[in-house]
């Protein structure tokens, strides 16, 4: 006897799709780790970390912010001393925060470029140094880390970052890339486990972009320079994606794949990985010299369908084409039973009938992406960057594309668009070189719809200090009947280092990684 076919699974509440990861006081409230240059103890600038507290009516506050770099007392540094680096970009150059030791405060991972990264926990007053510990490639994988610049290796462990539950124990996991580990460097990504007592290297899983049976060329390096996570076949443990956007497919150097490697229960199951590139049969356009694709990702349930799609952004898509100047795509993997698929899969690019925009070779369309349930209506939405997009005639100006779920895919008709010509745009984002849309990232509202945050690091507040950087909060709307709702400029907020204790610096470049 034939067993009748299973009925639709329900959409996916907004709650799911806008998760908390980043309350770190514990009080209900998504809070913002927010990175900028400053010169603290030497002439030189480094990276800072800034914590805003979400504030009762959504959005942040400026009241009790915290403020971390390598100097604060109990900030784990080599051997108990001074920083002996003091770089750019070794204290947040990646941020990612979740419960890593399941105690109902969000805990916070401050990644670098050289060997490490640092994990604060969170408690009720904020992130705190107790307890903080620093976590090196040569804690996890000894035999990965190569001689390099000062006392460390040059790997860029901790450069890139990404949270999920990989073994499916209800705790988060953390898994950090090193894209430039082993020798040659092909680089790794290595999974830490959630605890009780925390992140620990101990038991740590390790996976080089050479490990056997593992699907990607081993010609160059950049495995582990972009991840995400998600549950793409909802089996209940996270699965890692990770972008490759140096890969090489065939002839075509540097024209980029994105690899998945499953969940489990005893970590991320190499043997079951796989690999998309633009030659995959299914996959619209070709892979072609430096189309880097797989330069970001995002995931999320994108039609309500229940499983998780992958978003995947090709940065380059076409520039190198005597056909073509496109200046960039993004590519949609659907979620299925058994993973991710090409069927149903999307191809954009600001070509595509109906996508606003001009498809000018240095929009970069696709460079930054992110995902939220932005108008309420439980089924995921994506934000597109195009940082490099010519808007009213001053180029690099910079715009966002927001693209609706539903249950076909991603739709192109009345897509959202933030650009300074736009209503209640910001007067600062009429500005050459402002790049908006290069940084993105999303939280929660108190409503359980999401807000898109973006950072701009060459922008500043009216008077303020040049390239001093600033975080604008865009919020998302509820469609109704004759309006599809989405992210709005309306009741936007800016934030920067200027409403903090710490003040504005010139060129600090404020918001230019969000967590």
């Amino acid at each position: 006897m034939t067993k009748p076919p299973l009925p639709p699974r329900p959409p996916l509440p907004a709650r799911d799709l806008n998760e908390v990861r980043s309350d770190f006081n514990g009080d209900g409230r998504p809070d913002l780790a927010v990175t900028e240059l400053r010169k603290v103890s030497t002439s030189r600038p480094v990276d800072v970390v800034h914590v805003l507290f979400g504030g009762p009516q959504g959005g942040f506050t400026e009241v009790g912010s915290q403020y971390f770099d390598h100097t604060t007392p109990g900030m784990p540094n080599d051997d108990g001393a001074a920083d002996p680096h003091s770089e750019i970009n070794d204290f947040g150059r990646a941020l990612a925060s979740g419960d890593f030791d399941d105690d109902g405060f969000a805990d916070l991972a401050i990644g670098g470029v050289h060997d490490r990264f640092r994990v604060l926990y969170g408690g009720p007053s904020g992130l705190t140094t107790t307890g903080a510990r620093m976590i090196r490639l040569g804690d996890v994988a000894p035999g990965a880390d190569v001689p390099g610049e000062g006392i460390t290796g040059e790997n860029l462990f901790g450069s890139a970052l990404t949270v999920g539950d990989f073994n499916g124990d209800g705790t988060d996991d953390l898994v950090a890339g090193a894209p430039r580990a082993s020798s040659p460097w092909v680089g790794g990504v290595a999974l830490l486990r959630g605890t009780p007592d925390g992140l620990s290297p101990g038991a740590a899983q390790w996976i080089s972009g050479r490990t056997p049976g593992l699907p990607v060329s081993v010609e160059t390096d950049g495995f582990g320079a972009v991840l995400a996570s998600a549950d793409f076949n909802d089996d209940g443990r996270d699965d890692l994606a990770v972008g490759f956007d140096r890969d090489h497919v065939g002839a075509a150097y540097f024209a980029g794949s994105v690899v998945i490697l499953p969940g489990a229960t005893d970590g991320l199951r190499i043997a079951a990985a796989t690999m998309f590139y633009q030659d995959t049969p299914g996959i619209p356009d070709v892979a072609e010299y430096a189309d880097s694709f797989g330069h970001a990702l995002a995931a999320g349930d994108i039609t309500g369908d229940g499983y998780p799609d992958l978003v995947v952004g090709t940065q380059s898509e076409g520039l190198s084409s005597d056909s073509s100047d496109r200046g960039g795509s993004v590519t949609v993997l659907r979620g299925s039973s058994g993973g991710l698929t090409v069927t149903g899969v999307q191809y954009l690019t600001q070509r595509t009938p109906g996508v606003p925009g001009s498809d000018e070779p240095a929009a970069q369309f696709g460079t930054e992406l992110a995902f939220g349930d932005f108008n309420h209506d439980g089924r995921g939405d994506i934000a597109v960057g195009s940082p490099g997009e010519t808007v009213g005639g001053i180029g690099g100006a910079g715009a966002i594309t927001v693209f609706r779920g539903s249950p076909q895919g991603l739709v192109v008709t009345g897509a959202g668009r933030l650009e300074w010509t736009a209503p209640d745009m910001p007067a600062s984002a009429a500005a050459s070189y402002f790049y908006l849309g290069d940084v993105l990232h999303t939280v929660r509202q108190p409503d359980g719809g999401a807000s898109l945050v973006v950072g701009s690091t060459n922008g500043q507040v009216t008077g303020g200090p040049t390239q001093s950087g600033l975080v604008m909060v865009f919020p998302g709307t509820t469609g109704t009947l004759g309006a599809p709702g989405g992210v709005t400029a309306r009741g936007h907020r800016i934030w920067s280092a200027a409403d903090l204790p710490v003040g504005a610096q010139e060129s600090a470049r404020f918001g230019r990684t969000l967590g």
